[in-house]
C-alpha cells in the first residue's frame, strides 16, 4: 500500500492541470490595439527623461487632460506647459504605466484603460487609474482625451479574483482512486473555501478543507 500517496499526489496534479486548462484564453490583440500599446514604453521614457516637449507629441492639438482632482487642461500647448511645470517641481520623478484593456469605439477611435504609478525622488508612490481616447491622425495614434482617477485600495476580493477559475466542483479519476474538489466564494467574495475528498472505490481515504484569503500584511494569497 506504499504506492497510495504517490497515486493520490498524481491525481491531484492531474486535477490542478485540468483546472488550469479550463481558464478562458485571451482574445487576440488587434493591430490597432497593439500599435497603441507599443507607444507606452516610449511615452514612459519621455516622462522619465523630463522631456515635456517629446511627451506632448503624444497628444492631439485639441487634446484634453483631466487630472485625478478634476482639473482640466485643454490643448497640446497647455498640456506641454503643465508637464514642464510638473517636471520642474518634481525633478527625477519616474513613471510606470500599463494598459489593462484597449478596445475600439469607432473608426480610428480606441479607448485604453489602465493605471499609472509616479514615484517621486524620495520614493513615495502615487497610483492612478486612467482612461485615454486615441484617435488616428495622419497615420499616428494620438491621445485626444486623458482622464486620471484616484485608485481605490484593492479589496481582498480584488486580489482573489485571479483564482476565480477555481470556483466550482472538480472531479477526476485514476484507476481505483478519485478526487473531488469543491470551491466556493465566502464572506462577500473575500475568501474562498475549498473542500476536497480522495476516495478508493467507495471508501473515503482522505478529506479536508481549506480557507484561502488575502494576507494584507505579507501581500500574498495564503
Amino acid at each position: 500500500m506504499k504506492n497510495k500517496p504517490i497515486a493520490i499526489a498524481g491525481l491531484i496534479c492531474v486535477l490542478v492541470a485540468a483546472a488550469l486548462a479550463a481558464e478562458t484564453p485571451e482574445k487576440p490583440t488587434s493591430p490597432e490595439a497593439a500599435a497603441i500599446t507599443k507607444q507606452i514604453p516610449d511615452y514612459v521614457k519621455a516622462y522619465n527623461a523630463g522631456d515635456a516637449k517629446a511627451l506632448a507629441q503624444y497628444f492631439s492639438d485639441d487634446a484634453e487632460y483631466t487630472d485625478e482632482n478634476g482639473q482640466l487642461t485643454e490643448g497640446r500647448s497647455d498640456i506641454q506647459q503643465l508637464l514642464t511645470d510638473t517636471f520642474s517641481e518634481n525633478k527625477g520623478a519616474t513613471l510606470d504605466m500599463q494598459a489593462d484593456a484597449v478596445r475600439p469605439l469607432g473608426t480610428d477611435v480606441f479607448q485604453a484603460r489602465g493605471e499609472t504609478t509616479v514615484t517621486s525622488p524620495d520614493g513615495q508612490k502615487r497610483s492612478s487609474g486612467y482612461t485615454a481616447i486615441y484617435t488616428k491622425n495622419d497615420g499616428k495614434w494620438l491621445i485626444s482625451s486623458l482622464i486620471e482617477s484616484p485608485m481605490a485600495d484593492p479589496t481582498p476580493g480584488n486580489e482573489l479574483s485571479q483564482l476565480a477559475w477555481m470556483i466550482g466542483t472538480w472531479k477526476d479519476r485514476g484507476g481505483d482512486y478519485s478526487v473531488e474538489t469543491k470551491a466556493d466564494w465566502a464572506r462577500g467574495n473575500n475568501f474562498i473555501t475549498r473542500n476536497f475528498k480522495v476516495s478508493e472505490g467507495d471508501d473515503v481515504i482522505l478529506e479536508g478543507w481549506q480557507i484561502i484569503g488575502w494576507d494584507p500584511i505579507q501581500k500574498r494569497i495564503r
